[in-house]
Formats: structure tokens, sequence, C-alpha cells
């Protein structure tokens, strides 16, 4: 028994340390390693209280107010899992959504620290690049603007680097007013008609992400596929969680 008091204890801290590497290393700091640093922090304090919370679990479960309020904690706690769990499967499954044949990409923009892409938005870049190399007929609209700490827009970096690998400029278009993934979509929809591309779309970004951009696409009557990347080791459990937020939002909100 000690050992799994240990094991529960030690993946704890090295959950915590994970969710910490994006804030500590990165400057990454949202909902999704807030939430995570905070859920492991409270399942270590109660390993560590464990007994304390035992005896006042059994004091409450005694009394009728106190056996209906860990009754509705537990049914809290078993929703919130179920619903994580919903939104993972539909997570994954839209990274099998992949495009069949020649279409056109809407890749996502992401962070670029002054004139150089953040691993996310090389990765996604890095994706994109490969599709257009394995169809040469193929064409991109890059889209992201000009955020806070970004000497460039997203859409000017992601043309850099495709320009880079080789892509030809003729295939490449730029949406550089964008600040939200419902304002990519919007916006390089209306460069898709502006210039007649293929109608036929397919949106470019992390795995993570991949879902939730869907799910604007439907909102804007555009059925799409989706052309996913990997993201980071250090920073998928924060975007991760971050996105079950963002789906939940995109859903109800």
């Amino acid at each position: 028994m000690d050992k799994i008091h240990f094991i529960i204890k030690i993946i704890s801290v090295l959950a915590i340390i994970w969710f910490m590497i994006p804030m500590v290393g990165f400057g990454i700091v949202n909902i999704g390693n807030a939430t995570g640093t905070g859920v492991f922090l409270v399942v270590f304090l109660c390993d560590l209280f464990r007994n304390p919370l035992g005896r006042l679990i059994r004091f409450l479960w005694g009394k009728i107010p106190g056996k209906v309020l860990i009754i509705l904690v537990a049914l809290a706690i078993l929703g919130i899992f179920l619903t994580a769990m919903t939104e993972t499967f539909f997570i994954v499954k839209e990274n099998f959504n992949k495009p069949k044949g020649d279409t056109t990409l809407v890749v996502l923009g992401c962070a670029v620290y002054g004139e150089t892409p953040s691993k996310i938005l090389a990765r996604r870049v890095d994706a994109a690049g490969k599709y257009l190399e394995e169809h040469p007929e193929a064409v991109a609209v890059l889209s992201g603007g000009k955020g806070e700490g970004e000497n460039i827009s997203e859409a000017e970096c992601m043309y850099r680097r495709l320009i880079a690998r080789g892509i030809d400029s003729s295939r490449l278009y730029k949406e550089d007013k964008s600040s939200s993934t419902r304002e990519n979509l919007l916006y390089s929809l209306e460069i898709i008609k502006e210039k007649n591309l293929p109608g036929t779309i397919t949106i470019t970004t992390s795995g993570f992400h991949a879902f939730r951009a869907s799910l604007v696409a439907k909102d804007l009557n555009l059925e799409t596929f989706s052309l996913t990347c990997t993201t980071p080791w250090y920073a998928l459990p924060t975007y991760y969680i971050r996105e079950l937020y963002g789906v939940l939002y995109q859903l109800f909100l």
C-alpha cells in the first residue's frame, strides 16, 4: 500500500513539473497548465493528507447533508471525466479526417518570436510543405495576423519558410489580418473566393486543435479535411487541456 501512495506522489510531482515546463521555460501561461498543475497538486495533497481526509469523509457520510455533498462532488468529477474522454475521442478522430487528392490548404497561424516561428508553427508549416510537395497542383492560404511580440505577421513567417523549402510563390496566398480561428477561416474563405481557388478545403493545424477548427468551419457552413502535425512533448498536455475548454466554448457559447 505504501508503494501505491509513493507512486501516486511521484506521478503527481512529475505531472506538475510537466505542466510547469511551458510556463518556466517558454513563457506559455494559459488555462491548460493552470488546470493541470492545480489538478495534480490536489491529487498530491489528497494523498499526503489521506488519513485526515478519510476521517472527514466518514464524518460527512454519517450525516444526510454531508452524504448529499459527497455524492454531488463524485458525480461532478465523473461528469468532468466523461466529458473530457468524449472530447478526446473526437479530437483524435479528426486527425484521421485526411485530405484526398489536391485541395486548398488553409494553414492556421501560431506564435512568431520576432521573425522566427514557434515550434508549433514550424511544425504546421512543415506539414503543409510536405503536402504541397506531394500534390503539385495544390495551393495554400497562409492565415495569421501580426500579434504582440511579432515583428512580422504569422502569414509572412509561414510564407518565408515555405519559399525557403522550395514551394513556388504562385501557390501561396497570405491572409495577414486574422487573430482567431474563426477569422482565420472567414478571411481565408474570402481569398479562396476572390482568387477562384479550389473549394475543397483542408485545415492545416496541430493535432490537438483540428477538431475545434472543424467545428468553427461547420459554423461557417464549410466541409473540411484536416492535415495535422504533432505537438512538442513539453507543450502537449498544456495545449490539450486548454483545448478541452475551447471545444466546450465552441459548442455551447
